[in-house]
Formats: C-alpha cells, structure tokens, sequence
C-alpha cells in the first residue's frame, strides 16, 4: 500500500508539471517544465527508441544500383546466432518474418521508402534475443512470437500475461531475463490521469501510448490476435510528420558492419532484405588520378581511355578539378582455362562491347564554388554535370559526418576532404557512362556486364574501406565465430585490402526505419517466410538449368578446337567460348530478376 502511494504521489507531481506547464512557467520562471521524449511519459527510457533520425546512413547514388547476381540469402549456412555465414561476397536477398516495433502507427505501404538504423532502447537486447532464439523454434506461430515482443514493447508485467504469452516466454526468454521484465514494467495509474497526461502531446504520440495501453490490457486476457493487431497496426495512410523524408523505396544505407542494405516491407510481418557484400574490385588510376580501369574477380574488366589531344574543361574558381574527354570505353572479360579441352595455352582477353570518342567525366578535388561554361561541344552538359557534382560531393560529406557521430566513444578518426577524392570521382564517372550510353540508345543490361554497376559496386568497395581505416573498433563490429568455423569459410584472401567483412549477416541487430514517421518501425528476422523458401528452390532450379546450359556450350566449343589450333582457329575458338560465357551470365541475371519479382510480389 504504501509502495502504491508513493508512486501516485510521483506521478501525480508529474502529471500536474505536465498539464499545468504553461501557468506554473509564468508564475514561477525558475521552474523547468520535463521534456516529453518519443518514449513513455511514465518511464524514464523506452523499450524501443529506434526513430527515423537514427537512420543516418542512406546513400541517395545507390539508388538505381540493382546488382544483377543476386541469390537468395538462404541457400548460406547458418552460424552460431542464427544469422548467415558468407562464403562469398556479394549480393543476397533474403524474404524473412518481420514483426512490429512501434504499435499505434500504420503499416508500411507501397513504393514508401525504409532505411537501416541500429535497434536502441532499454529491452533492445532482449527483443535481438527473442527474434535470435525464435529460429530454433519453427514450430511456434509468427502470431505468437509477435504478441511477445508486443507485451515486452508495452512494458507488460509477465505475471499479468496469459497464460499463451508466458508459454511462449518461458521458451525465448531466460528466467533472468523474465524476472527483469517483471520488475522493469509499466505501473498502471487511472485512466483519467493518463488521459490528463496524454492531452498534452501531439495526437500521433498520443496514439502510440494509448495502443500500448490497451496491449497492456489485452495482455491478461484471451484477446485474439485479431483484435491485437487491430490495437497495434493502423490501416489507411498516415497524416504527414513534421520529421518526415522524402525516401524513395529501396534506398540503400551502409550499416555499419561493413556491408550495404536496403528493405522492401510486403507489410509489417513480411519484409524482403537485399544485402551488398562488397568484392574484390580494384580500381586503377593514372598520375591525374583519372580511373583508367576497374577490374572484378580478375575477368571482368571496364577499360577506359582519355582524349587526351583535346584540352581538359576547365571550372572557374576550381583550381584542380578538370573534365576529360573519353577516346575508348571498352569492356574486357579474361577466359578462363578450361580444363576439359585438348588446347593448354592462354585463350586471352575479348573485347565484349566497345564505344569510341563519346562522353567526359570530371577527375580531381572539388571546392563548389565555381561555375561550368564548356566551350567545346565535346563537354556537353557541363554547367548540369557541375551541379551533380557539387550535390554528390555534399551528400557524401554528409553520411560521412553522420558515420563519425556514430561514434559515441570519439575514437573514429575525422575523414579528411581528400579521402573523398577518389569516391567523388566514382561517382561522377558513372554519371559520365550514365550518358554515355544513354545518348547512344544502349541497353545497360544487354550486355555481358553492366558498366555502371561495375562502378557503382566499386564504389561501394572504397567505401567500405575507407570507413574501416577509420574505424578500427570504434563502431559495431561483425558477430565474431569460432575459428572452426572461420577455417572453412573460402571468402577472398585474407590478405587483399577489401577482406573487411567476415562473420555472420543478422539482421536482428538492426530495423528498417520508416521515412514517414507515422509508419510502423520493423524488427527483421531471419525466419524465411514460405515465399523465400519456394523462391530459393526455384532460384536453385534455374542456375542449375543455367549451369548444366553452360558446360554443353563449351563442350562443343571445345570438341572443334584442336590442341595445336591455327590463329584463325584459335580467335573462332574464343568467339564461341565468349558466347557461353555471355548467355551464362544473361541466364543467370534472368534467375536473379525473376526471384527478386517473384519474391517481392
């Protein structure tokens, strides 16, 4: 009883600081009102405190980067957390269950755009740990699992659940872990007193804590799920937020790990994750810092040459920055040695497409403050490619300065104006293979590779990198595994500069952020949902069919190339490999396009 009057008292004083602010304020200036956070007003700190302004790092010049051998997520192994070992860098999609993190908001929509942010609150860890444990057990209902999570969110007490809910805690959650719930919980006080509160903030905050209320409610009894979700997810379109962005869907943003994510929420329990493992692709520059080459998994190469009897485009008040005419943009692929033909030597490297004499791009530090006049119809566009620049040039400052306030030890070391050369330049230069093909008609995916994803995935390489020179373990780092494991995960060498990411990919450790703030926040999982583990099937289906294409191919490439071939036999030999190599990698994009559909529909 007296433990009962004591907290009444305290939330009495509470509650009369917030209804009477505004008089109290005139009549005693020295008083401070309480600041309302986005968490219970009864509560010091939120279970989940995720919001939009955790999500810092999008990257707006990935936003037409579709990666075109991308595989399901799922056909990896699974590590010790249950999350997914890489074996190979990459691109991966992944079709999970997702679970609502915010009840009283509405469920995502169509087309509307989610970024990465890191899970945040006081039960952060014990919510990572239901999603984590909950792959164990397959045979309990998403439903169930996500009325957990919704009591843990309301700040339920576990002796007031019902019996279901506890059931299904007592199989998540420790009894450490239960016992801390039962004495972190939500207090209740009246109804009128909590209303009186609830007036004084903004309609939508009012809504959250009046759906967490009832959750609580609903809790003891035998409310159906039904009646749960219609409690928690809203239907129909939220009213703009003053804190909202314009996001487009997909977007992609850095998590911090060292890899690149993007999300597609089907609705709030169903959301497609697409991950970028950065690769082994090295970019060549010349003594102007110009990119003369980019170059993937020693086959695939982009080639690029410079006019360089044309003089540079100059920029007013720019001192270094220049535009160099393109002669010769070419894209190489290096054969490999096929084992099962007679012929032993070098098949060499073929030219896959070629374009001569057409675009610029710019090299060099950028200032921003000058202005673009071309004088010479070979620097078409200048004046509009300047301005791109100088908006590249500012978001990417921009996610690195979020990048560094991650950091809330300060250990990560500021990134310097230089170090953003090199990226700048990536960027600008597949805005000049962007028009250059464009002003050409030519379809980027009908060739053997595309070139501007080539160099978007570059990029994202050098990204990476320069974010992991800076961060030693300053920011989150992958989830560490036993060297047994270690030891059989073929990754590229160790020893190469681009080996930054190595562990296990979970998305439990993050949320899919929504940029209109009236949306629900997603807690992702690695739960596949039925459609990923029939889209991984056919996925498999269709390499196989691509794989088994392939090797007839060159079979009979090889059957009609003799061991000691003529030049002339030796060059028919190569078209007709270069053949197989080329419909290969068509088939395969095909399979990816139509497991990303299929999943995403």
């Amino acid at each position: 009883m007296k433990k009962f009057f004591r907290i009444t008292k305290i939330y009495f004083f509470l509650l009369s600081l917030l209804i009477i602010g505004a008089v109290a304020l005139a009549q005693f200036p020295s008083i401070k009102i309480p600041k309302i956070s986005t968490g219970n007003p009864f509560e010091k700190d939120s279970p989940i405190t995720t919001s939009l302004a955790d999500a810092v790092t999008e990257i707006p010049f990935l936003d037409d980067f579709e990666p075109s051998d991308i595989s399901p997520l799922s056909l990896l192994p699974r590590g010790p957390n249950n999350g997914f070992l890489i074996q190979n860098p990459g691109a991966y999609w992944f079709s999970g269950q997702s679970y609502c993190f915010h009840a009283g908001t509405h469920s995502p929509g169509k087309g509307k755009g989610y970024l990465y942010a890191p899970m945040k609150g006081t039960k952060a860890e014990m919510i990572r740990l239901v999603l984590q444990r909950s792959v164990n057990y397959p045979n309990i209902p998403q439903a169930k699992v996500q009325t957990l999570i919704w009591a843990i969110l309301a700040q339920t007490k576990p002796s007031k659940m019902n019996s279901e809910i506890n059931a299904t805690a007592k199989l998540l959650l420790t009894k450490e872990e239960i016992s801390n719930l039962e004495g972190s919980a939500f207090d209740e006080v009246s109804q009128d007193l909590f209303g009186r509160a609830l007036g004084k903030l903004p309609p939508q905050t009012q809504r959250v804590f009046e759906a967490e209320r009832q959750l609580r409610n609903a809790m003891s009894g035998n409310v159906s799920y039904g009646e749960l979700e219609r409690i928690a997810v809203l239907t129909g379109e939220p009213l703009p937020g003053k804190d909202d962005r314009s996001v487009p869907s997909g977007r992609w943003s850095y998590n911090p790990e060292g890899y690149f994510a993007r999300f597609y929420p089907e609705n709030y329990s169903t959301t497609q994750m697409d991950i970028y493992i950065p690769e082994n692709i090295r970019v060549e520059r010349d003594a102007q810092n110009r990119i003369i080459a980019i170059s993937a998994a020693k086959s695939k190469r982009l080639v690029i040459e410079y006019d360089d009897a044309t003089p540079p485009l100059t920029v007013s008040k720019e001192n270094s920055l220049r535009g160099y005419p393109l002669k010769n943009v070419r894209l190489e692929f290096t054969l490999p040695g096929y084992q099962k033909i007679k012929y032993k030597g070098d098949l060499g490297t073929v030219t896959m497409a070629e374009w001569k004499n057409n675009g610029w791009s710019f090299a060099g530090p950028l200032e921003g403050k000058g202005k673009a006049v071309a004088n010479d119809n070979r620097y078409a566009n200048a004046a509009g490619r300047y301005d791109i620049a100088k908006r590249q040039n500012d978001e990417l400052k921009k996610l690195l300065k979020n990048i560094e306030k991650l950091d809330k030890n300060k250990k990560l070391r500021e990134f310097a104006a230089a170090e953003t050369e090199n990226l700048l330049s990536l960027m600008q230069f597949s805005v000049a293979l962007r028009e250059l093909l464009a002003a050409q008609g030519i379809d980027r995916a009908s060739h053997f590779f595309d070139p501007v994803e080539l160099t978007q995935r570059a990029w994202a390489v050098e990204f990476a990198m320069l974010v992991k020179s800076h961060q030693d373990a300053a920011l989150y780092q992958p989830n560490s595994l036993p060297q047994s494991i270690l030891t059989n995960i073929s990754m590229f060498d160790a020893a190469t500069p681009t080996s930054f990411f190595l562990g296990e990919v979970n998305p439990n450790r993050s949320m899919a952020t929504p940029a209109e703030t009236g949306r629900q926040r997603l807690g992702q999982s690695t739960r596949p949902t039925d459609k990923d583990q029939r889209c991984k099937a056919e996925s498999q289906d269709c390499n196989t069919d691509s794989g088994n294409d392939y090797l007839s191919c060159f079979s009979a490439c090889g059957t009609n190339m003799p061991s000691n071939p003529t030049l002339g036999q030796l060059n028919e030999a190569r078209k007709c490999f270069s053949a197989c190599e080329s419909n290969y990698s068509k088939q395969n994009r095909e399979c990816s396009r139509a497991a990303k559909k299929y999943a995403r529909n």
